[in-house]
């Protein structure tokens, strides 16, 4: 398959498709929105097409339409790699487990709705489902891209890999998640409780999880640096390190970023582009490690 086949830019166009959705989510929850259809799914406010009176009807009505053009492109790369790729081939298996991992995340999103962890919910339950919303989309993340990226040609992926940067790097994707994770919850305590500053630890579990995130970002992103620095220097293969040095670089970028979320109490806009960072560092981090690892790497 060529990198500029059809199918590849279909592959890449679907990744960045993606991104937009999970920002307009994350603006859906900026803005309280996500109650605007009620507690109605897949319906909204009963209806197919709602007739809206309010402004979180429109948002909310606008982000499911969005997310299910999302769920019908993954079907249709699925269905198109089924059709070019033999069975057992890696883009074929990539796409097969986006389209999966796509329908959990719809459930998930349902499920949201459907036990009212929107709007100003604060409960327990919420963060966990936030945090398990979270997961699945840095996996869906991960296995749109490997479908883009071994449909561009990347070689296949040895299981094992020789060397400290292979193992941290390992170490470095579930620090990822659990950064991510900390990173949700942090922005939702930011729409709940906006007018809470400083390092209160006595308001609400999400103000405190707020308050610990900058400690546990700072902490992964030093890990992210070493990993990087271990990365180019023990490997010749220039698609892992070009993705090293885009991590660092993007690392970098967010710390700065995270310092003027602080700064400036968290505006929309900041915690937008904060997340997208977030999820080009995530996936930075996951082609690095599958460049790394590519069968005719040496090391």
């Amino acid at each position: 398959m060529q990198t500029n086949s059809p199918f590849t830019k279909f592959a890449w166009f679907n990744l960045f498709y993606n991104l937009l959705v999970i920002l307009f989510g994350a603006f859906v929850r900026a803005t309280g929105a996500g109650a605007g259809c009620g507690e109605h799914w897949p319906k909204c406010n009963g209806e197919i097409v709602p007739r809206p009176q309010q402004i979180e009807t429109i948002i909310e009505f606008t982000h499911r339409t969005t997310a299910g053009l999302s769920l019908l492109l993954v079907f249709l790369l699925w269905l198109w790699a089924k059709h070019i790729y033999a069975t057992g081939h890696r883009v074929r298996r990539a796409a097969f487990w986006a389209l999966f991992f796509m329908i959990v995340e719809a459930f998930i999103g349902a499920g949201l709705v459907l036990f009212r962890y929107v709007a100003d919910d604060a409960s327990v339950g919420r963060a966990w489902w936030m945090s398990a919303h979270l997961v699945n989309t840095y996996i869906l993340l991960a296995v749109i891209a490997l479908t883009a990226w071994f449909a561009s040609g990347a070689e296949g992926v040895k299981l094992k890999s020789a060397g400290i940067a292979a193992r941290l790097q390992l170490v470095l994707l579930p620090l990822l998640v659990l950064l991510g994770m900390s990173g949700a919850l942090a922005a939702l305590g930011d729409t709940l409780f906006p007018g809470t500053v400083g390092l209160r630890w006595d308001v609400h579990f999400y103000v405190t999880l707020r308050n610990l995130h900058p400690f546990i970002a700072v902490a992964v992103s030093g890990f992210i640096l070493a990993v990087v620095y271990r990365t180019i220097f023990e490997t010749r293969n220039l698609a892992a390190n070009r993705m090293a040095y885009l991590l660092g670089s993007l690392t970098v970028l967010q710390l700065v970023l995270g310092a003027f979320n602080i700064i400036l109490s968290a505006p929309v806009w900041l915690q937008l582009l904060h997340l997208f960072l977030a999820d080009l560092i995530w996936l930075a981090a996951v082609l690095m490690l599958v460049a790394h690892r590519q069968r005719h790497t040496a090391g």
